[in-house]
């Protein structure tokens, strides 16, 4: 039996459906994210019997945009596009990786805006930016005097020296 070398080897076939990804998403990305976070329209009736008119304000609020709906304009799933966005493809997926990164700064623009000017409940703007942009809450602790190893062990406290991690 004939080894082959490698240039005589038949081609592997690659598994899975070949890429939707197309140069074009990256711009296509921006433009699904770049939105005003509200729109203020002012509605003046008509004056009846020489009394003015009555003026109705209305805050038309943006839908967030989410990368699954993104997704789903292209003919993608979620976890595609989050796999062309990852920093190791970025040679496979020239710009994508940026423009990903740019709509993301989109998005949490449009929930702190809509949030500060309340148009967002407060409770699930916090959730929504812990889970989506890893916000998290800063405890700043600090301390002031000083602790003998003594009054340390008095208290229980271990010093790294007597870790049970060993």
């Amino acid at each position: 039996m004939k080894i082959k070398s490698p240039a005589e080897a038949p081609e592997k076939k690659r598994l899975g459906a070949p890429s939707k990804w197309r140069p074009e998403f990256n711009e296509a990305i921006i433009r699904f994210f770049d939105r005003k976070p509200y729109t203020d329209t002012t509605i003046e009736l008509e004056q009846k019997e020489g009394k003015p008119g009555k003026v109705i304000k209305n805050r038309d609020v943006v839908d967030m945009p989410f990368f699954s709906d993104f997704a789903a304009s292209i003919g993608a799933c979620t976890s595609m596009v989050v796999t062309w966005a990852k920093e190791e493809n970025e040679e496979k997926y020239p710009g994508f990786r940026s423009a990903y990164l740019r709509a993301k700064e989109l998005q949490e623009q449009i929930l702190v805006t809509n949030t500060l000017r309340g148009n967002y409940e407060q409770q699930f703007a916090i959730f929504t930016a812990k889970n989506i942009f890893n916000w998290r809450d800063k405890s700043d602790v600090r301390t002031t005097g000083t602790l003998t190893y003594a009054e340390a062990l008095k208290k229980g406290i271990k010093s790294n020296e007597d870790s049970d991690d060993e």
